[in-house]
């Protein structure tokens, strides 16, 4: 398609040419094109419009319009909305688990001074009589020997429920004592011991030591600083 309009009067070729860009659109309404194309004469301006792109002539100046500008910048952020309102109350979960047993009560016995208990088996160091119920039970004592050679001193002590041969838990100490003057062999351990127990009527938990020393002739051991705690709990897993 080519169209000639003379602009005789325009002032400058900017106006004419957006002229002739509308008189396109004017005359050509159903046209597809994106770009418009037009010749002007560089002497007296007439133009020469093209919908493809054309090949102008010696005296004429090509250019180019397209239909459709550039985009615009964005626009400013609206408003933030009103807030919503508060929606409705969730439904109540189901019940947790039971948790552990907690602590009821407790109990406790100490004996700081030192029991002797060489040559001999199960000692009574220390007792704690406690009610029916769940314990929780620790006990420690420090196990020391002396001796005048360089020997072997051997202990172990036990945590009893109610007695000989109801045993929760032992420990045992088993070492070479070591010279510290001539002639004088010591050496020393802290045994601890602990245990859950369930007692269905008042009982006695004791702390008892025995000599398992080899050469119980040539040395003494004993037991101090001992100590037995028990914490009353609901029940014991």
């Amino acid at each position: 398609m080519q169209v000639q309009i003379s602009y005789r009067r325009l002032g400058n070729l900017a106006g004419a040419l957006l002229a002739l860009a509308f008189a396109l659109l004017v005359l050509a309404p159903g046209a597809s094109a994106t770009t418009i194309y037009a010749c002007v004469n560089k002497r007296t301006s007439a133009a020469r419009i093209f919908t493809r792109k054309p090949r102008c002539r010696r005296n004429e100046t090509r250019f180019v319009f397209g239909t459709q500008g550039p985009a615009g910048k964005n626009g400013a952020n609206g408003k933030n909305g009103a807030t919503g309102k508060t929606g409705p109350t969730g439904k109540t979960g189901t019940e947790g688990k039971a948790g552990p047993g907690g602590a009821v009560d407790g109990y406790s016995s100490s004996e700081p001074k030192s029991i002797e208990f060489t040559g001999k088996k199960e000692v009574t160091i220390l007792t704690k009589t406690v009610p029916a119920g769940s314990y929780v039970v620790s006990a420690k004592t420090v196990v020391s020997s002396a001796a005048t050679a360089g020997i072997k001193a051997a202990g172990v002590c036990e945590l009893l429920d109610g007695g000989p041969g109801a045993e929760l838990d032992r420990s045992g100490w088993d070492a070479e004592l070591a010279e510290v003057n001539p002639a004088s062999f010591i050496g020393e351990a802290t045994l601890s011991l602990q245990a859950a127990v369930t007692v269905k009527a008042t009982t006695a938990l004791s702390l008892v030591c025995s000599d398992l020393s080899p050469d119980e002739d040539a040395q003494t051991i004993a037991a101090a600083s001992s100590q037995i705690a028990a914490i009353q709990t609901t029940q014991n897993l």
